[in-house]
């Protein structure tokens, strides 16, 4: 329920600030806010720092502009003084995922992350998949961003538009796990059901 209302808050925030947004920035803005994505995922601590309640306002805006010296591009700024003053900054990850999301649908173009247990992708298997995801998406056109990840053991998994197939092995023994081990403490609760009868 938690994760509903807070997809539900960041898709709220980042369509009306695509909306305000005055289209000759669109694209600088986008890049801004990939690079600030970027920053959370490779600057130790950043995103725990902003989520943190017990920082104050004025420090999690301080150590934003320091991530860029040159500013950042639009209004972003402003759009983060906002997310922060209305104590939402524990969102502004998921706020400006969101934003990638509806822009790239705006702009008719879309990102797409596999993940591959072996460097090994056909060119037929990339257009399927390229295509599928053009027929789902509505996108007229797709970038490819291919991850290797051994960890799967075998096949693939897709990431697009917020969403995750996983058609890799690892996932499908992960299933089968999950469903024994219900189908285990089933067997045992009514197990102990019946010897607590007798």
């Amino acid at each position: 329920m938690a994760r509903f209302l807070r997809d539900q808050l960041s898709d709220r925030y980042a369509k009306a600030f695509l909306h305000i947004l005055d289209p000759s920035v669109y694209e600088a803005v986008y890049r801004d806010v990939q690079y600030f994505l970027m920053c959370c995922r490779d600057v130790e601590g950043l995103s725990h720092f902003l989520e943190d309640p017990s920082v104050g306002k004025k420090e999690k805006k301080k150590a934003i502009a320091l991530l860029k010296k040159e500013g950042w591009a639009g209004n972003l700024m402003h759009f983060w003084a906002l997310v922060i003053d209305h104590k939402r900054s524990a969102f502004l990850r998921p706020i400006l995922q969101a934003f990638v999301v509806h822009y790239q649908r705006k702009i008719n173009e879309g990102r797409v992350k596999v993940e591959l247990a072996h460097p090994i992708l056909s060119k037929e298997l990339e257009n399927e998949l390229l295509s599928f995801v053009k027929g789902i998406t509505g996108w007229k056109s797709v970038t490819l961003e291919v991850v290797i990840k051994p960890t799967l053991l075998g096949g693939y998994r897709l990431f697009f538009d917020q969403k995750k197939l996983d058609g890799s092995l690892k996932g499908h023994l992960d299933q089968i796990e999950k469903i024994w081990q219900k189908k285990l403490q089933e067997t045992l609760f009514t197990k102990k059901i019946i010897s607590n009868e007798f």
